[in-house]
């Protein structure tokens, strides 16, 4: 846009210069630059415009969508400890029937029932034997 202003206005500025001038006509090759300057300083006002309508068309589109992700990523750090945890307790579980069905140790400690992780994303206690 810059650019095209300084080109307008130097074009303008030789056309007014030749004007003036009384050695010179005005020739019509300078009034076509003036008119080209002018043409391409009209199009870029235009494009500028479009850029603006846009610019402000995609905020308006794009809020509802980042406000979806921020909510799915507090969601997912809320939810993931949990997750973890209950699948620790699924691994342990398997872990231990599957020593016992081949004819490991029968002292082995099965959980009788697998616990639900706490509905308020707190990971659940260690068992005594996870205790360091």
């Amino acid at each position: 846009m810059k650019a095209r202003t300084k080109k307008l206005e130097r074009a303008r500025a030789e056309l007014f210069s030749v004007s003036m001038s009384k050695m010179q006509e005005v020739s019509s090759v300078q009034q076509l630059l003036v008119h080209r300057a002018e043409a391409a300083y009209d199009e870029a006002e235009k494009k500028l415009a479009v850029l603006k309508k846009w610019d402000h068309e995609l905020e308006n589109r794009s809020e509802p969508l980042v406000k979806q992700v921020d909510q799915f990523q507090s969601f997912v750090s809320a939810e993931m400890p949990r997750a973890i945890a209950y699948l620790n307790q699924v691994i342990r579980a398997l872990e231990a029937y599957t020593e016992i069905r081949m004819g490991g140790s029968t002292d082995a400690a099965v959980p009788d029932k697998i616990e639900e992780p706490p509905a308020d994303g707190a990971a659940p206690e260690p068992s005594p034997e996870e205790k360091p």
